[in-house]
Protein backbone atom coordinates (compact mmCIF):
# COMPACT_ATOMS: atom_id res chain seq x y z
CA UNK A 1 0.00 0.00 0.00
CA UNK A 2 1.39 3.33 -1.10
CA UNK A 3 1.76 5.65 1.54
CA UNK A 4 1.01 9.04 -0.35
CA UNK A 5 -1.50 11.34 1.68
CA UNK A 6 -4.15 13.83 0.19
CA UNK A 7 -5.23 16.35 2.79
CA UNK A 8 -8.83 17.10 2.57
CA UNK A 9 -7.78 20.61 1.11
CA UNK A 10 -6.55 18.89 -2.19
CA UNK A 11 -8.84 16.35 -2.47
CA UNK A 12 -12.05 18.95 -2.08
CA UNK A 13 -9.70 20.94 -4.92
CA UNK A 14 -9.84 17.53 -7.37
CA UNK A 15 -13.09 16.77 -6.87
CA UNK A 16 -14.35 20.49 -7.54
CA UNK A 17 -11.49 20.02 -10.87
CA UNK A 18 -13.47 16.54 -11.65
CA UNK A 19 -16.84 17.75 -11.39
CA UNK A 20 -15.81 21.24 -13.72
CA UNK A 21 -14.23 18.51 -16.13
CA UNK A 22 -17.20 16.89 -17.57
CA UNK A 23 -15.28 13.83 -17.88
CA UNK A 24 -16.98 10.62 -17.61
CA UNK A 25 -14.24 8.57 -16.11
CA UNK A 26 -11.55 11.56 -14.75
CA UNK A 27 -8.00 10.68 -12.95
CA UNK A 28 -6.11 13.19 -11.39
CA UNK A 29 -2.48 13.44 -12.51
CA UNK A 30 0.45 15.32 -10.98
CA UNK A 31 2.48 17.48 -13.74
CA UNK A 32 4.00 20.61 -13.24
CA UNK A 33 3.44 24.10 -14.69
CA UNK A 34 6.09 27.38 -14.98
CA UNK A 35 5.90 30.47 -15.34
CA UNK A 36 5.45 32.29 -18.39
CA UNK A 37 8.49 33.96 -19.76
CA UNK A 38 8.24 36.77 -21.98
CA UNK A 39 11.22 37.81 -24.41
CA UNK A 40 12.35 41.56 -25.19
CA UNK A 41 11.45 43.69 -27.66
CA UNK A 42 15.20 43.77 -28.57
CA UNK A 43 15.65 39.90 -28.64
CA UNK A 44 12.08 39.65 -30.81
CA UNK A 45 13.57 42.55 -33.23
CA UNK A 46 16.69 40.30 -33.94
CA UNK A 47 14.63 37.41 -34.54
CA UNK A 48 13.06 38.88 -37.09
CA UNK A 49 16.60 40.34 -39.31
CA UNK A 50 17.79 36.87 -38.85
CA UNK A 51 21.19 38.39 -37.22
CA UNK A 52 23.29 35.57 -35.65
CA UNK A 53 25.75 37.65 -33.99
CA UNK A 54 22.75 39.53 -32.45
CA UNK A 55 21.06 36.99 -31.36
CA UNK A 56 24.19 35.55 -29.09
CA UNK A 57 24.47 38.59 -27.83
CA UNK A 58 20.77 39.13 -27.18
CA UNK A 59 20.63 35.65 -26.08
CA UNK A 60 22.82 36.04 -23.38
CA UNK A 61 21.50 38.94 -22.22
CA UNK A 62 17.84 37.47 -21.99
CA UNK A 63 19.38 34.51 -20.28
CA UNK A 64 20.32 36.77 -17.39
CA UNK A 65 16.77 38.73 -17.28
CA UNK A 66 15.25 34.67 -16.84
CA UNK A 67 17.91 32.69 -14.97
CA UNK A 68 15.24 30.73 -13.19
CA UNK A 69 11.70 29.40 -13.61
CA UNK A 70 9.43 29.00 -11.45
CA UNK A 71 7.82 25.73 -11.54
CA UNK A 72 4.62 24.65 -9.49
CA UNK A 73 3.01 21.69 -8.75
CA UNK A 74 -0.42 21.02 -10.76
CA UNK A 75 -3.16 18.30 -10.70
CA UNK A 76 -4.31 17.78 -14.51
CA UNK A 77 -7.54 16.13 -15.04
CA UNK A 78 -7.91 14.02 -18.01
CA UNK A 79 -9.90 10.96 -19.05
CA UNK A 80 -8.84 7.34 -17.87
CA UNK A 81 -9.12 5.80 -21.02
CA UNK A 82 -6.12 8.22 -22.05
CA UNK A 83 -4.31 5.89 -19.08
CA UNK A 84 -2.12 2.65 -19.51
CA UNK A 85 -4.86 0.70 -16.90
CA UNK A 86 -1.68 -0.36 -14.35
CA UNK A 87 -1.10 3.09 -14.33
CA UNK A 88 -4.53 4.29 -12.65
CA UNK A 89 -3.85 4.14 -9.26
CA UNK A 90 -6.78 4.47 -5.59
CA UNK A 91 -5.50 7.21 -3.55
CA UNK A 92 -8.18 8.01 -0.86
CA UNK A 93 -10.99 7.32 -2.96
CA UNK A 94 -9.28 9.49 -6.02
CA UNK A 95 -7.66 7.92 -8.79
CA UNK A 96 -4.76 9.22 -9.95
CA UNK A 97 -2.83 8.15 -13.26
CA UNK A 98 0.42 7.19 -12.13
CA UNK A 99 3.24 4.98 -12.44
CA UNK A 100 3.69 2.69 -9.48
CA UNK A 101 7.08 3.58 -9.23
CA UNK A 102 6.48 7.46 -9.50
CA UNK A 103 4.00 6.65 -6.03
CA UNK A 104 6.81 5.25 -4.96
CA UNK A 105 8.81 8.30 -4.49
CA UNK A 106 6.11 9.89 -2.48
CA UNK A 107 5.81 7.37 0.03
CA UNK A 108 5.68 9.39 3.47
CA UNK A 109 4.62 12.60 1.84
CA UNK A 110 1.06 14.53 1.64
CA UNK A 111 -0.67 16.16 -0.89
CA UNK A 112 -1.99 19.40 -0.11
CA UNK A 113 -3.63 22.88 -1.60
CA UNK A 114 -3.05 25.91 0.01
CA UNK A 115 -3.39 29.55 -1.02
CA UNK A 116 -4.66 28.30 -4.70
CA UNK A 117 -2.18 25.74 -5.13
CA UNK A 118 -1.31 21.90 -4.85
CA UNK A 119 2.29 21.94 -2.29
CA UNK A 120 3.65 18.31 -1.59
CA UNK A 121 5.09 18.35 1.96
CA UNK A 122 7.07 15.21 3.52
CA UNK A 123 4.98 13.87 6.40
CA UNK A 124 6.41 16.38 8.77
CA UNK A 125 5.39 18.78 7.40
CA UNK A 126 8.29 20.40 5.70
CA UNK A 127 8.38 21.07 1.26
CA UNK A 128 9.06 18.55 -0.95
CA UNK A 129 12.84 19.16 -1.44
CA UNK A 130 13.95 15.95 -1.64
CA UNK A 131 12.71 14.98 -4.66
CA UNK A 132 13.76 17.41 -6.49
CA UNK A 133 17.50 17.19 -5.14
CA UNK A 134 17.75 13.73 -6.37
CA UNK A 135 16.51 14.59 -9.94
CA UNK A 136 18.74 17.38 -10.34
CA UNK A 137 21.81 15.94 -9.33
CA UNK A 138 21.05 12.67 -11.18
CA UNK A 139 20.92 10.33 -8.05
CA UNK A 140 17.35 9.02 -8.61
Amino acid sequence: MHRLKISEAASNAIRIAFERSGLESPVAQLGTISQAVSLSPEFLAALDEDSTEDLLELGKLESTRHDTLKYSLHIFTRDASECLSEHIQPLEDLRFCIPTELLRLFDEHVLDYVDDRFVMRRADGQPLEALVEKLVSGTL
